[in-house]
């Protein structure tokens, strides 16, 4: 027997022991990584199912959702000009932001609506386009999936007079070509703006339910909603209340999700009835994010906002999806995940597979999820 003094192990017959020290170092270790575990769990936790809360996933994972509706619009309608990314202010550093995909700007920051804007970059792909332009976000585009039998993921924002208006963007100039903000515009001066050069206008929230509302005559629900709520620093109090009025009085399907988890938690404390759900992504990856700083980047991909907001479920970036929480939160602690946002079959079939509804762009496949029982 060979033996050191103050070592941890003892050698015997070629066999490696550990020593009382050593298995109570490996205790605490084991202890450590036991309760970073357990937080980690209690922080990214959802709701507990109930029968309630498990009868409404039923109903959405059942079905596809048209990510802004069914249009028919460029890729070119995509992007902003060169140089402006939606946030011409990008170096400002008093911008404070929830993160979102678009900047939401703060209120003295004006921009005036006949300020001079770069060319839009669908202009000419509008103008020569062969087959009529669908806005995304527009009374068609929702009409087109309201008919094909879709469920349809749409944004909702606030105008400054307190009309609620579904349009992805804050900053207007990608979609209309022309300056303005939608939180800094009254619905009259918003009237003004068309979609991608049509006649198309943003519309309200109560234009687009009235499209997916019970069927009067046969009594058919429509597949649900997946409503998005696009807050700013300051109004998401307004705005997400302001929408569960309208929804309260509309015969609509339909779950709330918003990458803002202050919507959640207003939620979860106001409206526990309401089946709710957590958009992220991996925002350290996502470049366009960088202005949120490492810390709060990292919160968020890793779900630890979930402490206040108690999802039902997760909506995560289809490309992002395999991500340790977002598998601790699932698999480990019976989340749901939707996956966001699809473009290809083979994508769909796999979101599918591995058991999470996908709202997604740019297909037509059938209207029934293959998770549908």
């Amino acid at each position: 027997m060979v033996a050191s003094r103050g070592a941890d192990i003892v050698t015997h017959h070629k066999k490696t022991y550990l020593t009382s020290d050593g298995k109570l170092a490996l205790a605490k270790a084991a202890t450590v990584a036991a309760g970073i575990i357990g937080v980690t769990a209690f922080l990214v936790a959802p709701r507990r199912r109930d029968w309630r809360t498990t009868a409404q996933w039923k109903q959405i994972e059942k079905h596809r959702y048209a990510h802004r509706g069914l249009f028919e619009e460029p890729p070119s309608a995509q992007a902003y000009p060169k140089g402006t990314a939606g946030d011409p202010w990008k170096n400002d550093t008093d911008l404070l932001t929830m993160p979102d995909k678009v900047v939401q700007f703060a209120d003295k920051i004006k921009k005036r609506s006949d300020a001079p804007v770069a060319t839009p970059l669908w202009a000419e792909d509008v103008k020569h386009a062969t087959r009529p332009i669908v806005p995304e976000n527009s009374l068609p585009a929702f009409r087109a999936a309201a008919e094909a039998g879709y469920g349809v993921e749409l944004d909702v924002r606030l105008t400054k007079d307190n009309v609620l208006v579904v349009v992805h963007d804050s900053d207007l100039e990608r979609l209309c070509g022309r300056a303005g903000f939608v939180e800094q515009l009254t619905h009259e001066e918003l009237c003004e703006y068309h979609l991608l050069g049509t006649d198309e206008r943003i519309p309200t929230l109560e234009q687009v339910l009235s499209l997916f509302e019970t069927a009067p005559k046969t009594g058919a629900r429509r597949p649900p909603l997946i409503i998005e709520i696009k807050s700013t620093m300051s109004n998401y109090v307004d705005l997400t209340r302001m929408t569960m009025l309208a929804l309260d009085h509309a015969d609509v399907s339909y779950c709330i999700e918003s990458f803002d988890p202050r919507v959640l938690s207003w939620l979860r404390h106001n409206r526990p009835d309401v089946f709710r759900g957590q958009l992220s992504e991996d925002y350290l990856a996502d470049r366009g994010t960088e202005k949120y700083g490492i810390p709060m980047r990292w919160i968020l991909s890793s779900l630890f906002a979930n402490v206040l907001s108690r999802p039902d479920f997760v909506a995560y970036k289809y490309s992002d999806r395999h991500n340790l929480f977002v598998w601790l939160c699932r698999r480990v602690l019976r989340g749901h995940l939707i996956t966001w946002t699809v473009r290809s079959d083979n994508d769909l079939a796999e979101s599918e597979r591995e058991g999470a509804p996908a709202i997604f762009e740019y297909i037509r496949p059938d209207t029934r999820s293959r998770l549908s029982k």
